[in-house]
């Protein structure tokens, strides 16, 4: 949501310059509209690589439970009195 409402400010920003300067050239406005593209790229990737940061460490933190949930139940088949206080 906090992306979004940057992207609307930036875009309500970019309509007010345009209006305030009573219109660009066509050779400003390609160079303004490659330089707002190419910023864009860039935040997508930012958006990407932490997207795949997270899904990194999703799957260690997985992997993480899975080994603690097998240690949790090799105690409670040894020790039956474990079972009962954990409820499994």
């Amino acid at each position: 949501m906090r992306e979004q409402a940057e992207l609307l400010s930036s875009v309500r920003d970019d309509i007010s310059e345009f209006k305030a300067s009573g219109g660009m050239s066509p050779r400003m406005q390609l160079l303004r509209e490659r330089a707002a593209i190419h910023g864009n790229i860039a935040h997508i990737d930012d958006v990407i690589n932490q997207a795949q940061t997270t899904r990194a460490v999703l799957g260690s933190q997985s992997a993480l439970f899975g080994d603690v949930q097998g240690k949790v139940k090799v105690l409670s088949d040894k020790f039956p009195v474990i079972r009962g206080l954990l409820g499994i």
